[in-house]
């Protein structure tokens, strides 16, 4: 198995690259919120991502299998705008479900 690189994302640039390239591998990349709390300046939010990879994604071959993903997402608004945001995946899951890592029995 050949374990994807990922890039770094720094910018919400980066960020959006990162997406449409989700979008293509895994159409058709739905993205279910689960829950959003907001408080202050500040939201948080609970999503599940679903798709079918159906193209290369990180130099990973296209299994056709469908994946389900929880991502937890915490961003500071200022002025109607994201300027900051924190960002957790279970990456580990989505590997196991495009088998680029084995999972245990």
């Amino acid at each position: 198995m050949n374990a994807p690189t990922f890039p770094q994302l720094r910018t919400m640039e980066d960020l959006k690259q990162s997406l449409m390239g989700d979008r293509v591998a895994f159409p058709p990349a739905q993205w279910i919120i689960e829950d959003l709390v907001a408080e202050g300046d500040q939201v948080a939010g609970w999503a599940t991502f679903r798709g079918v990879h159906s193209a290369p994604w990180y130099g990973l071959e296209p299994t056709g299998n469908e994946v389900a993903v929880t991502v937890v997402c915490i961003a500071r608004f200022d002025g109607g705008k994201i300027v900051e945001a924190r960002y957790l995946d279970d990456l580990y899951s989505l590997l196991a479900q495009v088998r680029a890592v084995s999972t245990m029995a």
